[in-house]
C-alpha cells in the first residue's frame, strides 16, 4: 500500500497547486495540508464496516480522496475504503474491538491522527487532544511534569474547556481507578491564577466540592482531578505522588 502526500507548491506563475506523487510502500496515508495528518490504517480492523453510527458514506474515486475529504472535516476520525466499489465511509470515532463493525470482504480502515501524536498516545480529533494517561506509576507534580516534558511538545495535559473535559473523564472511567491524576495548571506566582504551560491563564475551572469551600490554600499550587467527585479539580501541594496525564501538542 502507497503513502500519498499532498504538499501545495507554486508554478511558475506564482499560483499555488496541488502536487501528488507516491512515497513509498506503507500502511500510511500522508497529508500535508494546514499542518501534517497521518491517516493510519490497522489491518485488525480491515474487512469491516458500519451499519450504523456512522458520519457519511461517499463514493471516492481512489483511497487518497477518501482521506482528503475525512481531513476536511473534522467529524471524521477514522474511515473505511473498499478499492472494489470505491465506497468510503466516515466514522466519528476509532474502533476499539472488532465486534463494533459488521464483515465487508475488501474495506480497509484507516484512523487519524496528527504527525507528531505518538502511536501509544490517544488522539482525539474532536477536541484536538493527543494524550496519555499514565496509570501505571506514580509521581509527584514537577516529576510527573518533567516526565510529560521529555517527548518533544509533550507537557502535562491542559484542559481548557468542558469538551475536552469530559473526553478525559470518559477515558479515565474506562480504566475503573479511583486515583487522582495530576494535570497542568499552577497559581504559585499569583493565588488563583491559574497558568498553564503554554504560559496562559486556564479559565475552565470546574472545582470539586472541597475546593470551592477551602479558600485557605495558598500552598495548594497545583491542579489534579478528584476521583471521589467524578474527576472535577483539586488543587493540591503537588508532593504527594499521584498518576498522571500527558499530551504532545500538536504541531
Amino acid at each position: 500500500m502507497a503513502i500519498y502526500s499532498l504538499k501545495n507548491v507554486r508554478n511558475k506563475f506564482g499560483n499555488l497547486f496541488t502536487l501528488l506523487w507516491i512515497i513509498s510502500e506503507s500502511n500510511l496515508i500522508y497529508t500535508s495540508e494546514v499542518r501534517e495528518m497521518i491517516w493510519t490504517q490497522d489491518e485488525t480492523y480491515n474487512n469491516l464496516t458500519l451499519s450504523a453510527g456512522f458520519v457519511w458514506q461517499k463514493t471516492a474515486r481512489s483511497r487518497l480522496k477518501c482521506s482528503v475529504t475525512c481531513t476536511n472535516d473534522e467529524r471524521c476520525g477514522a474511515f473505511f475504503f473498499s478499492d472494489a466499489d470505491k465506497s468510503c465511509l466516515a466514522t466519528p470515532f476509532l474502533l476499539k474491538s472488532t465486534g463494533e463493525g459488521i464483515t465487508v470482504i475488501g474495506t480497509e480502515y484507516y484512523f487519524f491522527r496528527p504527525a507528531n501524536c505518538p502511536v501509544d498516545y490517544t488522539y482525539n480529533r474532536k477536541n484536538n487532544l493527543c494524550v496519555k494517561i499514565n496509570n501505571a506509576e506514580t509521581l509527584n507534580f514537577n516529576d510527573a511534569k518533567t516526565e510529560c516534558e521529555s517527548i518533544a511538545n509533550g507537557g502535562l495535559v491542559t484542559i481548557r474547556n468542558q469538551n475536552q473535559h469530559a473526553f478525559i473523564v470518559k477515558e479515565l472511567k474506562k480504566l475503573l481507578l479511583e486515583e487522582p491524576f495530576y494535570i497542568d495548571g499552577t497559581d504559585e506566582a499569583e493565588e488563583g491564577k491559574f497558568i498553564g504551560k503554554d504560559g496562559k491563564e486556564i479559565t475552565y475551572l470546574d472545582w470539586d466540592s472541597i475546593s470551592q469551600i477551602d479558600m485557605s490554600h495558598e500552598a495548594q499550587d497545583v491542579l489534579c482531578l478528584n476521583p471521589t467527585e467524578d474527576f472535577k479539580y483539586e488543587d493540591v501541594d503537588g508532593t504527594t505522588t499521584f498518576r498522571y496525564i500527558c499530551e504532545v501538542v500538536s504541531k
